[in-house]
């Protein structure tokens, strides 16, 4: 299986009133730890948020085996430390539908890859690897495949500017026939670089559709960029930019 391919993993709720839902997860390695990174809205909604409250105590992922990759192990997190804090982090500024939480086990002896790694790019900001009407690639879960767990890939066009904010927050739009499950996903570009070599960038976070006022979404989905989370992780880890 692709290493693309295993960077992602579904979202489950394991005992939640909602445990037939899901959502798209990915995995990201920087220089100290590792962290699946998902839309914020895919761990805590309050009353106020559109579909709101949702609160699960925990979720479930999926963990590749090293050599079998179409074998998984689940693997449950809980979402709030002793105090009852959440155990995520989200950048500091706007209001930012993406969220990171640390991993409390290494990925380094299992099949699954992370963002972070040679071939899966590096996190560079949006509008260095990319330009409005390239095509992008969205890795998630419209439905899932108990057999290898294995993510849709979509198509999308790149359908706003990236080197600025679109309705002064930090996303950009894509067009792409996206469904319920692909919150959380990376929207991924592919690059070739002079060896010949394939690299998928993640240059964001689906976050849902783009909701018009008169004619619903058209097919436009909302993409949160990265960069504003890794200025928070860089506020943990100060020596974090050589990873990106």
């Amino acid at each position: 299986m692709h290493r693309v391919l295993r960077a992602t993993t579904p979202i489950r709720y394991p005992g939640y009133q909602l445990n037939d839902s899901h959502a798209t997860g990915f995995f990201y390695r920087t220089n100290s730890a590792p962290y699946l990174v998902t839309s914020r809205h895919c761990l805590f909604q309050s009353r106020h948020d559109p579909g709101g409250p949702f609160k699960p105590n925990k979720i479930a992922i999926k963990i590749r085996d090293r050599t079998q990759h179409r074998n998984t192990v689940t693997k449950e997190i809980q979402l709030y430390d002793q105090n009852g804090d959440p155990k995520w982090i989200e950048p500091n500024h706007y209001h930012v539908d993406i969220a990171a939480i640390e991993l409390d086990f290494s990925l380094s002896e299992t099949g699954t890859t992370f963002f972070g790694s040679h071939f899966l790019g590096k996190g560079h900001d949006a509008h260095r690897v990319a330009s409005p009407g390239e095509s992008a690639i969205v890795a998630g879960y419209p439905v899932l495949n108990a057999g290898s767990y294995s993510p849709v890939l979509r198509n999308a066009l790149i359908s706003t500017a990236l080197d600025v904010n679109l309705d002064s927050q930090p996303y950009f739009l894509i067009d792409s026939n996206l469904h319920q499950g692909t919150s959380g996903s990376p929207v991924l570009v592919k690059e070739v670089d002079d060896e010949g070599r394939i690299h998928f960038t993640a240059i964001g976070v689906h976050s849902g559709q783009y909701d018009l006022m008169d004619n619903g979404s058209e097919n436009l989905n909302q993409v949160w960029f990265l960069s504003h989370l890794r200025e928070r992780l860089n506020d943990i880890e100060p020596n974090l930019i050589d990873m990106w």
